[in-house]
């Protein structure tokens, strides 16, 4: 996940990887708390899934040095958490059929 944030910040050298593991390490437990968990057959694969993925980049972008546009990613991260919530096997349990 470091290297694929990194590349979306434009950051390339390893003087930051700490900070920025930290917010990504932020991030992830966040969307814990908002309900909002990985896949498990992605958490199995040892991969992250895309969804989550992009809004740890988006929190990130936010929370990442001196943005002028940290308002900006700070809008679109919530939009995405709040999109998550709403799906079905991030934020909403799986349908079961039987029940329906």
């Amino acid at each position: 996940m470091l290297d694929h944030v990194k590349i979306a910040l434009r950051v390339k050298t390893n003087v930051f990887d700490d900070e920025i593991q930290g917010y990504i390490d932020d991030c992830l437990l966040e969307l814990a708390g908002f309900g909002i968990y990985h896949k498990e057959e992605h958490l199995k694969m040892g991969v992250y899934d895309k969804q989550i993925q992009n809004a740890v980049v988006f929190y990130c972008k936010w929370k990442f040095g001196n943005n002028p546009d940290a308002e900006r990613w700070e809008a679109i991260y919530h939009d995405k958490v709040t999109k998550l919530q709403c799906m079905t096997g991030y934020g909403l349990p799986k349908e079961d059929p039987s029940e329906v």
